[in-house]
């Protein structure tokens, strides 16, 4: 409880662990006892709190995982502190949630230390009092199952400290509010806001990670005052598209009025995003290097290629002659048309198409008869552009070995090589050029674009204040994180980072001017 103090200042983290330069990048710029980003006027201290908006490791949260992803930076990026030692608070996310809080709660339910902050919750959700009637209520949306009754039971007894007029500051995994394709994923937000936060305690902010971007949505009253909705998941995890978010959100009213129904909805517009919706569309291409920037992902197309070339000659050669008299006679039609002119061609075309139609992704309210059709032509349709890319790639791969002059087991074994080679680079051109289209045209693969292109770029946390004027939201945004690294052996300070920036700091900027709600 922190109700009689002057200010307070709260870091905001979220997604945190998947690759050490972007993970430590925003470790190291949390931990500095002061920032001063481009387009800010004065420093800014370090959060005596900070608050890990979900998803603290990727891709599982195991113990080793937490220990090599999330607590090595953090303790490195801030060893110690001295004087009064910050706090840390977490509330899981999806990807905390798969080993069933094993690894969550020990690292952050037993009050331990993470450098030199020290951990206090003892549970998986949380509430604070902050200064000048301000709350801030980490929840728990358990992997989008209902809140438990522990939960409910928590913070209905935080309720009762609450006051009329009294401001709260909501911290979610998840940031509902832009999930239009799913109806019922509000369902969580909604009850907190409506069952648990008392009559006149005003909601005035939300926050969340999960995707691994900044946004700013934002409701003015009639009264002239500014609520928010702020998703900040950019501390270290891929990077998320923003040109798929809406310019606008209808959600559930959190505080009914007289004159309101049961199911009145409230305006959210969106302010800002990081990147900017045109950057974000820009990117979207990079997945066409999907082979190039995932390497292991080659071997897929390179293996399918290689059973189709197989498939294919089987069903192309005659009772008699060798692979080196008649292979050279085949045109591109012959190859692409005798896919279909044995049963295992045929079964590997079809598997194929199961297997992309399967991955195509539809909306969730979608009915299924619907889906089912969608699902049947996109797969269709990517499976027939990977088997016109196949026969370019046999043709190819026929074609050089002819002009080699090899005959025999070596004409199969090396025309075999050049279809894997081939087909490794054109499969997975094909399949980023689908990644694209889906994305362009369609607006579906977001997460599978942008997780394939592996953007470490533009990563951004929250540092907030809370004074007598409000909440103060300043958001933090590094357009490129911190390669070049060194070892700090010896340093004057405890506080001293373990591994530095060889440049001595790290570019930081405000995403947008601060705004108070």
């Amino acid at each position: 409880d922190h109700a009689g103090d002057a200010e307070l200042w709260v870091d905001v983290i979220a997604d945190t662990a998947d690759g050490f330069d972007p993970t430590y990048t925003v470790a190291w710029c949390a931990a500095q006892r002061e920032l001063r980003p481009e387009g800010c006027d004065r420093p800014l201290p370090r959060g005596a709190y900070v608050v890990l908006a979900g998803d603290e490791v990727y891709p599982l949260g195991s113990p080793a995982e937490y220990e090599n992803r999330f607590m090595g930076p953090y303790k490195a990026a801030l060893p110690w502190t001295d004087g009064t030692h910050p706090v840390m608070y977490a509330i899981p996310g999806n990807h905390d949630w798969y080993d069933g809080l094993t690894g969550f709660m020990r690292v952050f339910g037993q009050e331990n230390w993470v450098g030199g902050r020290q951990t206090k919750q003892r549970r998986s959700y949380f509430a604070i009092g902050l200064p000048h009637r301000h709350w801030l209520w980490g929840i728990d949306i358990q992997n989008d199952a209902y809140v438990d009754s522990a939960q409910i039971a928590y913070f209905r007894r935080a309720a009762k400290l609450m006051k009329r007029d009294d401001r709260l500051i909501l911290c979610s995994a998840k940031p509902s509010w832009t999930d239009v394709d799913d109806p019922d994923s509000y369902r969580n937000l909604e009850f907190v806001g409506r069952k648990l936060v008392p009559e006149g305690v005003d909601t005035i902010m939300m926050i969340s990670g999960d995707s691994h971007h900044y946004a700013h949505y934002t409701n003015i009253d009639d009264e002239g005052r500014a609520r928010a909705k702020v998703t900040a998941g950019g501390g270290g995890a891929f990077l998320s598209a923003t040109h798929t978010l809406p310019d606008r959100v209808d959600v559930p009213k959190a505080m009914l009025g007289e004159d309101d129904p049961p199911h009145a909805l409230e305006r959210f517009d969106l302010v800002t995003t990081y990147p900017s919706k045109p950057q974000s569309r820009r990117l979207t291409y990079g997945a066409l290097l999907v082979g190039w920037r995932n390497p292991t992902f080659v071997i897929i197309p390179a293996i399918l290629n290689l059973l189709l070339f197989a498939a294919n000659t089987a069903g192309l050669r005659p009772d008699v002659g060798a692979i080196e008299d008649v292979a050279p006679e085949w045109d591109y039609g012959d190859l692409l048309t005798g896919q279909f002119r044995g049963p295992f061609s045929v079964l590997l075309a079809l598997t194929f198409w199961l297997l992309l139609a399967s991955f195509y992704k539809v909306k969730q309210s979608t009915p299924r008869w619907r889906a089912f059709v969608e699902r049947g032509i996109a797969g269709a349709l990517h499976t027939v552009a990977h088997l016109l890319a196949f026969a370019l790639v046999a043709l190819t791969s026929i074609t050089i070995v002819d002009a080699i002059g090899l005959e025999g087991a070596w004409f199969t074994i090396v025309a075999g090589l050049l279809v894997l080679v081939f087909g490794a680079v054109l499969g997975s051109l094909v399949f980023g050029a689908y990644l694209v289209i889906a994305l362009a045209v369609f607006k579906r693969h977001a997460n599978e674009n942008f997780s394939a292109s592996r953007y470490e770029t533009y990563k951004n946390f929250l540092r907030i204040h809370i004074g007598p004027d409000g909440v103060t939201v300043y958001p933090i945004g590094i357009d490129k994180p911190c390669t070049k690294w060194k070892v700090a052996a010896q340093s004057a300070s405890r506080e001293d980072s373990y591994i530095a920036p060889e440049a001595g700091t790290i570019a930081t900027r405000l995403i947008e001017p601060p705004f108070t709600v």
